[in-house]
This record gives C-alpha cells, structure tokens and sequence, in this order.
C-alpha cells in the first residue's frame, strides 16, 4: 500500500508543507532527561478540527481530520521523513469526530461522525470505500473509534444520540463487520454513556473500551473475547465527594502486550491515570487542571513508550500539556500556551515503537493542523524504576 499511495500523491501533489520549530516548553522535567520538539504543519487550509493519529510497525504516521471547507480528510508522513501527504476522503459538512486505523497492510481505516451519521472508510486499491454504518436509526454524533482484526475484520463503536422516532437514545453502540453485514448491539444500557469512549482491540482482535457514565459518574470498562461482555467501574463520584459530575470525560485507552488496559480521564478538578492490575485498578491524579467544560473541553491522549511508561497528552482551558512518568514520579510540560481565538485544540497523542511521540492539534492562532514531533533523550534508568 505504501509504495503505491507515495507515488500516487507524489503525481498528484498532494503534499503538506514542513514547518520546524523548537517548542517552547514550561513545567518540570526529570533530571537527566529531556525532550526535544519540532512542529510540523499538515494542513494549512484553516479551520481544522476532530484530528487522531496513529503509527503503524514500521513507523508511518497516519493521521484523520475534519476540516470544514474539505470534509474528512486523510494524512501520511511516512517513516524517517518530515513531509505530510494529505488526500481527500469525503466532502461533507462539519465533522463531529473521527479516528483511524491501519490494518496488517498498513491500510487506513477511518470512523467519522457527521451531519447526524456515522460513517467508515477504508482505503482499498488507492480508493476509499465509503460506507454509513446503521443508516435510519436516528441522530448519531460525538465519539466513534475503529479497529481492525489480525485477520482484517473492521470494527466500530459511536455514541447514538436519538433514536429514528428523535427520541433520547443516549447509549454507545457497537458493530462487527460479517459477512459483508455490520452486526451492531448496545454494550451498556445504564443513564447516558459513552458519549466520551474509545476502543481499542488487542493483539487476537478482541474489543476493550472506555467510556463514561455520565449520570452515575463513573468512568468504566468494557471486553470481550467472544459473545459476553464483561463490564467493571474504573472510578466513580461515590469514592469522592459525591459533587463531581466530570468523572470518565476526555478519556483514553491503551493496551499492553498482554492485553491490560491502562486509561486516562477527567475529574472536575484534575487528569486521572487508572492502571488495570487484575481485578482492581490503581488511580493517581497526574495534574490538576481546569476543563472549559462541554463536550468539547475534556481532550486526553494516552499512549504506552516499549518499557510500558505512559505518556499523555491533555488539554487544560485552553492549554495544550504533555505528561510523561519517568520510572520514579510524573513530570508535566506546557507544549502549547494560551492563545487568542477558539480555546479547543482538538488534541490527539501517537508514539512509534523508538518512542517518538507525536501531538496532533488545531493552532488557535489560524485554524492550521499541526503535529509536535517529541523526542526524548533519556539518562538510563535505574533498576528500582518502576511503572506508575
């Protein structure tokens, strides 16, 4: 695939111009370590939103968007270089949500809300191949995630808002791909969640998600190896104050090797990090911070370096940050600043397997799709370093 889609872009010139610059950085840092940044501009048409990225094995860039004069649009940057190859996927009004994935062939896979609808796309042969997913079941918007199986089949998750009747329906849905038929059912039919989910699926293919309970409060879990799915709570407003109603919002998952789940959200007063051991999770505040609230204002990114230590990406009023434990205590860093203009960056968080992260987000200075290129220089760790 990529071979063919290098090419292709090239005939057509398709190609985002490279912007480097040295990021402006404010916090604390461990010391003996420390990150070097660049930024990257992707799209310079303006007016960008609802970005995700993800990396495939041999450390291409893949990147999903919004942006409102083009609709749905899909972003390269391959391996080793610093050059982003944009290309078109849908025109369609304002953008929701989307999110990508590549399967085993490095193919794009990508989920996008929009107008009401809930849409997938896969790049198949140097074409999209478009499909909407549960048409005439009423108002779908918010999330959506997508995977892939080893074995090529696509799955989705969306937030179904109203029902066909435009009645409250309120609840994430889920959806597998077989037999050229999307088979979709309601994984939790408690007050109102996932509005806030993603999914992401292991290494045999089997779905886990996160996703909030916005009534209850509660951040919660879900998997599945097969027909049953097994649900737990993370977090809830009970082990508070029994006042915090942002409990599960912005949130994010990653998986290790053997398929434990690790997960970032919200609270009304700061970031939470919950690590999965056994039966049980292991919760720490990693920052204080202050949401702009609604749905827009809550934005984690979560993902995993080779040694299992967590990196996050976050936004806090209007400021971009990145989180990183460093084997002994978390260390926070401003990537972006307050800016004038829309407070909403859009935010989303990759890393490759050298442990290069990069932060997708909309510049608030001119609506631009940009990516900070992390890269950190590392005294080696002692053996007492530990995950969080």
């Amino acid at each position: 695939m990529k071979s063919g889609w290098n090419s292709g872009l090239r005939a057509r010139g398709f190609w985002a111009r490279l912007i480097s610059a040295i990021l402006l950085l404010a916090g604390t840092t461990a010391a003996g370590q420390s990150w070097k940044w660049t930024i990257e501009q992707v799209d310079a048409s303006g007016n960008t939103s609802a970005i995700f990225l993800t990396t495939d094995p041999e450390g291409d860039v893949h990147a999903s968007y919004a942006n409102d004069q083009q609709g749905i649009m899909y972003a390269f940057r391959p391996a080793g270089a610093s050059r982003w190859f944009t290309m078109p996927v849908e025109k369609i009004g304002y953008a929701t949500f989307t999110r990508v994935a590549v399967d085993s062939k490095e193919n794009p896979h990508i989920c996008y809300t929009a107008a009401g609808k809930m849409k997938y796309a896969a790049l198949i042969d140097s074409n999209w191949q478009i499909q909407q997913i549960n048409p005439g079941s009423g108002t779908i918007a918010y999330s959506c995630s997508v995977g892939v199986a080893p074995d090529g089949t696509p799955q989705v998750t969306w937030y179904q808002e109203r029902t066909a009747n435009d009645l409250n329906y309120l609840h994430f849905k889920y959806a597998i791909l077989q037999d050229g038929r999307w088979l979709a059912k309601t994984i939790d039919f408690d007050a109102q969640t996932g509005k806030w989910h993603q999914m992401l699926l292991d290494s045999a293919g089997h779905p886990h998600i996160v996703y909030d309970a916005f009534v209850k409060g509660e951040t919660r879990y879900a998997y599945s190896e097969g027909n049953t799915w097994k649900i737990s709570r993370v977090d809830s407003r009970e082990l508070g104050n029994g006042t915090n109603w942002n409990v599960g919002m912005g949130n994010s998952l990653a998986l290790d090797d053997h398929g434990n789940a690790y997960i970032t959200y919200y609270h009304s007063d700061g970031l939470y990090y919950a690590r999965q051991t056994g039966t049980s999770w292991s919760i720490v505040k990693v920052d204080d911070v202050a949401p702009l609230g609604g749905w827009l204002g809550y934005r984690s990114s979560l993902v995993l370096n080779s040694r299992g230590f967590p990196r996050i990406s976050y936004e806090d009023a209007g400021v971009l940050k990145f989180a990183f434990w460093d084997g002994t205590k978390w260390n926070t860093q401003v990537l972006v600043g307050a800016m004038a203009g829309s407070p909403f960056l859009f935010s989303s968080m990759t890393i490759d397997s050298a442990g290069t992260v990069y932060v997708g987000y909309r510049d608030p200075a001119d609506g631009s799709l940009k990516v900070a290129v992390g890269v950190q220089t590392t005294v080696p760790l002692s053996a007492s370093s530990k995950k969080p």
